[in-house]
């Protein structure tokens, strides 16, 4: 008997907790689907590239400049034989050479037909673009979470 008690209280106990269930508000389901869409990171993400992008250089409005440096360091071992048996053969064991160079080198077009214009005004259309895609991207979000939220 005591045992019969003992799991109705428990089947009521599981009933009640299984049934019980927190609403989700539209405000809610918005801030869920903003926060772990990944539509949504994808756009930040190439807004932030656009931005990164949108820049004098990618515009070809700065000069270019290039540095390079070597160092070149060998031990060799020289024999040399001539013709002449007058000359006594060299032979050197170790010899060793030590060279470096360095250089510096500046590219600028200074006039390129306006082209340097053209590219940056096209650089901050795609960065415009990007951002109104962004915004979209959040908007069509928000509609499709309204829509099944309603819908249920």
């Amino acid at each position: 008997m005591k045992i019969n008690k003992i799991i109705l209280l428990g089947l009521l106990t599981i009933g009640n907790s299984a049934i019980s269930q927190a609403l989700l508000t539209s405000d809610q389901a918005i801030a869920i689907s903003l926060e772990n869409n990944y539509s949504i990171k994808i756009s930040n993400t190439q807004v932030k590239i656009s931005e990164n992008n949108n820049t004098k250089g990618n515009a070809g409005m700065l000069p270019i400049i290039t540095g390079n440096a070597n160092k070149n360091y060998t031990v060799n071992n020289t024999k040399l034989k001539f013709f002449d048996d007058k000359i006594p053969i060299i032979d050197r064991r170790g010899v060793q050479n030590n060279t470096g160079n360095a250089g510096i080198s500046v590219l600028w077009n200074i006039y390129d037909g306006m082209g340097m214009f053209v590219a940056r005004d096209q650089l901050g259309t795609l960065q415009k673009m990007a951002e109104n895609s962004a915004k979209l991207t959040v908007t069509n979000t928000i509609a499709q979470v309204l829509s099944a939220y309603f819908e249920v």
